[in-house]
């Protein structure tokens, strides 16, 4: 019911009983009767957890005062607008099952939405630590262990990307790979550039958020083997094809093995620094991403929705370029 698509569509009445479950969920009225036990994602007993009905403004504020998250806060007047606007949400709905080990791969969009579950999980837990990479980042919280790799030559340009792609899966195990193509092998150039310092370094950039992602053929064939890496490697459980968000409005169903943050956005744009109303580009955080990260989450527990999108599909749709 607090889907993105029905919220807005609820009388007053019917939010309010929402909300008024959900506390009761959390309530010690509901742990004492086992209510819990049905929702293992949102509430650990054993964890120092937030129970607010919206926690919008808690995840705001840490994203503000985190230096690795805050690039993306946006505290203008129409970030504030856009915030009331959103159907309420619960910091430690963003929080992955417990012990898991993820790997986010991808481009900065895929950094935005590891963004929202690390800010989910600082509100909800303690003790969260992280090895301040930005490229290669590995993130502890609560047992949950989060390693996101964004725009790493390292990984993701060329045959030595892929062979390094192939020895971290070979000598790591995850529960979940959620993967989104990297950019192109030209942008990879441009940072090599920029950082060897040359004059007029940014004639050679040749990524623009705010147009097509359209990819050469090489890039395409680049796409394809690193994806086909992750999916068919033994020591990963879940791989799942992340769409990155732009102008397209229409796009595949979710299901086990393809998730498109595109209808959020396009339902709350607010787009990087100054809220404009548009779906291109990074998206002011908390916001539209939060709602995309809590989803990309809930494919982690909800094997209902991976059957129902079975059954409607007569087979698994596998996601990917």
């Amino acid at each position: 019911a607090t889907g993105i698509y029905e919220w807005g569509s609820l009388t007053n009445d019917a939010r309010s009983w929402i909300v008024g479950l959900q506390e009761k969920v959390h309530s010690k009225e509901g742990i004492n009767k086992g209510v819990k036990n049905l929702y293992p994602h949102i509430y650990d007993v054993d964890a120092d957890v937030h129970v607010d009905a919206d926690d919008w403004r808690l995840l705001l504020d840490v994203i503000s005062r985190n230096d690795g998250l805050k690039w993306a806060a946006c505290n203008s007047t129409k970030s504030s607008i856009n915030l009331s606007n959103l159907p309420p949400i619960r910091a430690s709905s963003l929080a992955p099952p417990p012990n898991s080990n993820i790997l986010m791969y991808g481009t900065s969009y895929m950094g935005q939405l590891v963004s929202q579950i690390i800010a989910g999980l600082e509100v909800t837990y303690k003790n969260c630590t992280s090895n301040g990479i930005e490229k290669d980042d590995k993130y502890n919280c609560n047992g949950i262990k989060i390693h996101t790799i964004k725009n790493s030559a390292e990984y993701q340009n060329g045959p030595k990307g892929l062979e390094n792609l192939k020895k971290l899966l070979e000598t790591e195990h995850f529960d979940a790979v959620f993967f989104m193509a990297p950019h192109p092998r030209c942008f990879f150039e441009y940072e090599r550039i920029k950082e060897l310092g040359w004059k007029n370094f940014t004639k050679y950039r040749c990524v623009n958020l705010k147009h097509s992602r359209k990819r050469s053929k090489k890039d395409r064939i680049r796409d394809k083997y690193l994806w086909k890496t992750v999916q068919s490697s033994p020591n990963v459980k879940r791989a799942i094809f992340v769409e990155p968000w732009g102008e397209e409005k229409t796009e595949r169903k979710t299901n086990s093995s393809y998730f498109s943050p595109n209808a959020f956005v396009h339902r709350y744009p607010c787009s990087n620094p100054r809220c404009d109303p548009s779906p291109f580009g990074h998206q002011c955080v908390p916001g539209a991403l939060t709602l995309a990260a809590k989803k990309m989450v809930s494919l982690l527990y909800d094997s209902a929705t991976i059957a129902s999108d079975r059954s409607i599909t007569g087979n698994e749709t596998r996601g990917g370029p």
